[in-house]
């Protein structure tokens, strides 16, 4: 015997077929989402705000030749909550994922607890300190320490290589 459908029963495949369709469109839209978000490493994360300042410096590999695990760049980042240091981390950036995978694998194997953690993100290792290291720094010096080694950088562009080595050796 064959049932005949009513056009309410209609209605209701319809109605659940759009319920499907929107689903589907919710989840793909926070997979989209989820995804951009994931790698929020970039130029535009490395700015100091009203949570971090920021420390990058550009290597052009005249000087660390003989160090394969040598970045393109280094930037230092120190967290910070009011005048407190909350947290340290070095972002190693190199110039692919490969070359960032082999610098971290050196990183993990002779890490003998200098650092908190290690871990690869992309093209980045980073490096987080440990709190013994920052335990005893203030934002405001961080802050200071960073203005300086900015001045003596854009010194040292027109220059002045002794300068950056000066302020350096001061503050470490």
């Amino acid at each position: 015997m064959v049932e005949k459908r009513t056009k309410k029963d209609n209605k209701s495949v319809i109605v659940g077929g759009i319920c499907i369709a929107m689903v589907i469109i919710a989840i793909i839209i926070v997979a989209a989402v989820v995804a951009i978000n994931t790698n929020k490493l970039g130029d535009s994360y490395f700015v100091s705000d009203n949570n971090k300042y920021v420390l990058t410096m550009e290597y052009d590999g005249s000087e660390e030749e003989d160090n394969a695990y040598a970045p393109l760049k280094s930037h230092l980042v120190y967290a910070y909550s009011g005048d407190e240091i909350t947290g340290v981390k070095a972002y190693y950036e190199f110039a692919d994922e490969a070359t960032a995978k082999k610098a971290y694998d050196f990183y993990s194997e002779n890490n003998d607890g200098a650092y908190k953690s290690v871990a690869l993100e992309g093209k980045y290792v980073i490096l987080e300190a440990n709190e013994s290291v920052y335990e005893d720094m203030s934002a405001s010096d961080v802050k200071t320490y960073i203005d300086s080694v900015k001045e003596s950088l854009e010194n040292a562009d027109s220059g002045s290589d002794e300068a950056v080595e000066e302020v350096v050796e001061n503050n470490e």
